[in-house]
């Protein structure tokens, strides 16, 4: 159990699990490939939810934080954005720890 959660929210730390380094930085290179899939899905919700959340105000005078805070749309696209900068994180952590010649330029 140990080894899987530490496959699924630190994969940077799991290269003793497997036999080769290749297979680890295979394994890297998959993880971040899913990753960046997700960290686009999660930006186009994002992107969706402040788009709904201009067409359903009707302020005509100007926003004001509070008001802003007020509108579900845009809290709940707050942190879908959260949760992208703590995908990119990871894929950015796994990232450091393949070679200089396989890492994304």
């Amino acid at each position: 159990m140990k080894d899987l959660l530490c496959r699924l929210f630190t994969p940077w730390k799991a290269g003793d699990q497997f036999d080769s380094s290749e297979a680890f930085f295979g394994f890297l290179l998959a993880r971040n490939k899913a990753l960046n899939v997700l960290r686009a899905i999660l930006f186009g919700i994002a992107f969706v939810l402040l788009v709904l959340g201009y067409a359903v105000s009707d302020m005509t005078n100007g926003y004001s934080i509070a008001d802003l805070a007020n509108q579900p749309y845009y809290l709940i696209a707050i942190i879908v954005l959260l949760l992208s900068l703590g995908v990119s994180l990871v894929i950015m952590q796994n990232e450091n720890e393949l070679p200089p010649d396989m890492r994304k330029k």
